[in-house]
C-alpha cells in the first residue's frame, strides 16, 4: 500500500522502511477496527530501516544510519510517526 511521504518536522527522521512486525494484539485490532475513510487500515508498530532526511534539530543520526524502532507509544503506525527517541535505535552488528 502506498501512502503519501509525512512532512519533516525539525525533530524528525524520515526513515524507508524496510520491514516491519506484525503481532497478535494488531492482529486482534484489525479484526475489530474497521478502516477508516480512505479504506485502509495500517498495521506494523515495529519496524527497521535507513534513515532518508534528518530535521535541523534531530541529533544522534545521519542520512544512512540503518535503525529499529516501536511506533506504539502513540499507537501510531511507521508511516505516520517519523522520530521518537525513546524509541528508536541503531543497529548495530558486531564482527
Amino acid at each position: 500500500m502506498e501512502v503519501a511521504e509525512p512532512k519533516l518536522r525539525d525533530a524528525d527522521l524520515l526513515v524507508d522502511i524496510r520491514a516491519v512486525g506484525v503481532n497478535p494484539g494488531e492482529a486482534l485490532i484489525r479484526s475489530v477496527r474497521s478502516a477508516g475513510a480512505d479504506g485502509r487500515v495500517i498495521l506494523g508498530w515495529e519496524f527497521a530501516g535507513v534513515v532518508l532526511q534528518v530535521g535541523s534539530k534531530a541529533k544522534g543520526f545521519a542520512v544512512g544510519t540503518r535503525l529499529d524502532g516501536l511506533t506504539a507509544e502513540n499507537m501510531k503506525t511507521a508511516h505516520e510517526q517519523l522520530e521518537s527517541r525513546r524509541t528508536i535505535g541503531k543497529i548495530v552488528i558486531a564482527a
